[in-house]
């Protein structure tokens, strides 16, 4: 199975054969559905943002929900949505705010990830957002005036290369530092400086990054690993051989190690 970002290239059918213990698509089956995807993607969706850089992908864009003003996609953006976890953009222009969401160069959300924002929220550079991630800039309703959103409101930020994991959630108000992770489950309700990791409900560091440490980041592996390529390359090795007689059977007969 390729990484994430891998299968962003093999396209619809990574959530067809999801069952599958392999994928028995045939290589120009999975790229003509890819480009049906990125079609999609480009005429319905993209209409959606106030701007959208080069590069820019979509796997199962259908289950992408993107609403509001002020969404921008940087370059190489990729979004991995899934018909069971939609990735949902959103922001809400009440009053006189004029809201942005701000997702940087390379950065990657996958399936579940919300995003909503009442102000600004920024995504830096290359950061990634697990499964399940949930960032606000607003509470939303008041503790006691509860029909008049959104509440209070301040800005959010991660700086470049922050890693949010499966299922955490960033508050109102946060700015989370470059490098900096945050582990799966955690609740971040305060700043988060450069560096570290941390966990927990509200999150606290347990771990010190070494920033001279060898390290990539996704902007490394467009710029220079020539991500783009290696994504074609994984796909074709994964896929090369399988015929369409055999991905239809697969789908009405399958057998075991299918």
């Amino acid at each position: 199975c390729l990484p994430p970002c891998a299968r962003m290239v093999s396209g619809s059918q990574t959530h067809h054969n999801s069952t599958m213990i392999r994928s028995h698509t045939p290589l120009w089956l999975a790229r003509l559905l890819s480009n049906v995807e990125q079609d999609y993607a480009r005429y319905l969706r993209f209409p959606h943002c106030e701007s959208v850089g080069e590069g820019v992908r979509m796997v199962s864009p259908r289950h992408v929900k993107i609403s509001g003003p002020g969404v921008r996609l940087g370059n190489h953006v990729r979004i991995h949505a899934e018909p069971d976890a939609s990735v949902h953009i959103s922001s809400w222009a009440l009053g006189e705010r004029t809201p942005v969401i701000d997702i940087g160069d390379y950065a990657i959300l996958n399936p579940g990830v919300r995003i909503v924002c009442a102000e600004h929220i920024t995504i830096g550079k290359s950061c990634m957002l697990a499964t399940g991630v949930y960032v606000t800039d607003a509470d939303w309703h008041g503790l006691y005036h509860r029909v008049f959103p959104p509440g209070a409101v301040a800005p959010v930020k991660l700086e470049e290369n922050v890693w949010l994991a499966d299922g955490s959630t960033v508050l109102k108000g946060v700015t989370i530092g470059r490098n900096s992770v945050v582990a799966a489950r955690a609740l971040v309700t305060r700043d988060v400086p450069a560096n570290v990791v941390v966990a927990g409900n509200p999150a606290r560091v347990v771990k010190n990054l070494d920033p001279e440490s060898a390290s990539t980041t996704r902007e490394e592996l467009f710029q220079k690993l020539d991500y783009v390529r290696f994504e074609a390359e994984s796909q074709k090795a994964q896929l090369q051989g399988n015929t369409l007689a055999g991905y239809l059977r697969t789908l009405v007969h399958p057998r075991r190690g299918d």
